[in-house]
């Protein structure tokens, strides 16, 4: 274990994506503030993080609920100044359906989730990130957006395109490492309940698709753009990395 601390922050961290994700960080990073609606799964991820030899502090939370910034950021003041690792995991992906179907508020849920807390978290947590140690905030990307799929992929097209501007903006901290990555197709209960027709087993597991992820992520931290596009689910490869 390093002399300084290393933190990192997940949001999502109950869902299939962001435990895998956990878990594979468990070797780099130290504290972990774990963000997800299901206490129980935390408190499993706890124990795992605990084999580990790291730590965790457990904040459950809905995203479809009202949040309040300020617990969050009074949580990571009790432990450090300094966050070194983010990522978005949380989403909502609503039943696909025609647009006309759509009801409004499922509509503005998706955006509040998908995008808004986003915003609101990256607005937040920028002064933990005011070091000059490598940090790295990580934005999963879903691209496999087939018909009837329209409040998620303009949620996730304005993410995109949000990530994208702000990273131009601290072009000048070339520390930070900003990633929008598609971690590609995998095994999960969302999956399998949105499309039925997909056969489960010929997707990778969500813990290959993220150790795959973050050994392309960390491999190319000397890149001189200020932000790393990685694909996953590109033909032409096993990955792609887009700088």
């Amino acid at each position: 274990m390093a002399n300084t601390l290393r933190y990192a922050l997940i949001t999502g961290a109950t869902g299939t994506f962001g435990q895998a994700l956990v878990q594979e960080l468990a070797s780099h990073y130290d504290h972990f503030f774990l963000l997800g609606r299901h206490i129980n799964k935390l408190e499993v991820l706890d124990d795992s993080l605990k084999r580990a030899n790291c730590t965790a502090t457990l904040i459950p939370q809905d995203f479809t609920a009202p949040f309040d910034l300020s617990i969050l950021r009074n949580h990571i003041h009790e432990k450090t100044k300094a966050l070194h690792f983010f990522a978005a995991c949380a989403v909502t992906h609503p039943k696909a359906q025609p647009f006309k179907d759509v009801a409004l508020t499922s509509w503005l849920q998706t955006f509040q989730v998908n995008f808004s807390v986003n915003v609101m978290l990256i607005k937040g947590l920028m002064p933990f990130f005011q070091h000059d140690d490598l940090a790295y905030l990580l934005f999963p990307s879903c691209r496999f957006l087939p018909a009837y799929d329209t409040a998620y992929a303009a949620s996730k097209a304005a993410l995109d395109q949000f990530i994208e501007n702000v990273a131009q903006e601290y072009v000048s901290r070339p520390h930070l490492k900003w990633c929008l990555a598609n971690p590609g197709l995998m095994q999960s209960p969302l999956l399998q309940a949105l499309y039925p027709g997909y056969q489960q087993k010929d997707f990778p597991l969500a813990r290959e698709r993220a150790q795959t992820l973050l050994k392309h992520l960390f491999d190319n931290t000397q890149a001189a753009q200020p932000l790393q596009k990685i694909d996953l689910d590109k033909p032409s490869s096993p990955f792609t990395i887009e700088h």
